[in-house]
């Protein structure tokens, strides 16, 4: 009987799939965090103003508000596993490319081919973890640590960035993060169980007219939309505070290593709001309360964070 090293994908142990899927998600919101302790220095090397900068932080959301629905669609119709694979290598392609871009305006699309990647690279995961996971226990334990990527990881890139700029360079550092997201695009195909054989045919047969036709279905229900908002409520929040907060803490004097474990702190507190929200929901708290008290929360804190010392 194989070992779970020389076993072929679709036997690799379910535990170990859903890991690497988790990791994917992980290593692409890396590519969240480390831009807000590069914005000082790039406004140094290229430039950048802090207009530039605030458009350099959204670009990833703007991409997730503009094409995310229909990824989403074309995800499902296209297979999971090569979209993912897919966009890890997109990513790290933006990455690699603006590791050497010699002008913040270039800067910017770039970022917009990071944006494209990065969605491309989660969105399948939920879709993974099903097919890889079919223990309900197991599943919803998977999807618990799937809804704490994006706070782990942006909080590993904020404590990890300064120092590694420090030592390297921010243009080292970015094409460090681009190899490895070719490394978990290789570990992807190596370690997941391949799509349906039909995929590549339902794209000549159709596959784009279908997701498009999804895409109309989706917008037109009002559900949709009210949790769109809903994340434009929290999104907006969370990033006007957590993206500026390195270059207020480097404008205020602080040290690299100081400015990434204050920045880092306040990213992955999200962590303990995303496992805390998993355990109340389990126990009968209704997902309306939640969402008041989360955004009274957030709303509070962006006052405190804006007025202090003004």
């Amino acid at each position: 009987m194989p070992s779970a090293q020389t076993a072929p994908p679709d036997r690799q142990p379910v535990a170990a799939q859903a890991r690497l899927i988790v990791a994917v998600g992980i290593a692409s919101a890396l590519h969240v965090g480390k831009l807000p302790p590069a914005l000082p220095v790039l406004a140094q090397e290229l430039g950048l103003t802090l207009v530039q900068g605030g458009f350099l932080l959204s670009m990833i959301q703007l991409a997730g508000m503009s094409m995310g629905a229909l990824f989403g669609q074309l995800a499902d119709r296209l297979g999971p596993r090569r979209v993912m694979m897919a966009g890890l290598l997109l990513l790290a392609a933006g990455s690699a490319l603006g590791a050497l871009v010699p002008a913040a305006h270039l800067l910017l699309w770039t970022r917009g081919i990071e944006g494209f990647g990065f969605l491309m690279a989660v969105l399948p995961a939920p879709g993974l973890l099903r097919r890889a996971v079919t223990e309900p226990a197991v599943l919803n334990r998977a999807l618990g640590w799937w809804g704490a990527y994006m706070p782990i990881g942006a909080a590993t890139g904020l404590l990890l960035a300064p120092a590694l700029h420090a030592a390297v360079g921010w243009r080292t550092a970015w094409g460090l993060l681009a190899g490895l997201a070719v490394l978990c695009a290789v570990a992807v195909r190596a370690r997941l169980a391949p799509d349906a054989p039909d995929g590549p045919a339902a794209v000549a047969g159709g596959a784009w007219g279908a997701a498009w036709q999804g895409l109309r279905s989706t917008l037109s229900a009002s559900g949709p939309w009210l949790v769109a908002a809903a994340f434009l409520m929290y999104s907006g929040q969370w990033l006007a505070v957590v993206g500026f907060l390195p270059t207020l803490y480097t404008e205020a004097g602080w040290s690299p290593a100081r400015v990434g474990w204050a920045s880092a702190l306040a990213a992955g507190i999200n962590l303990t709001g995303n496992i805390a929200a998993g355990r109340v929901l389990a126990r009968g708290v209704a997902p309306r309360t939640l969402l008041w008290t989360g955004y009274a929360a957030m709303g509070l804190g962006a006052v405190g964070t804006f007025t202090a010392g003004a």
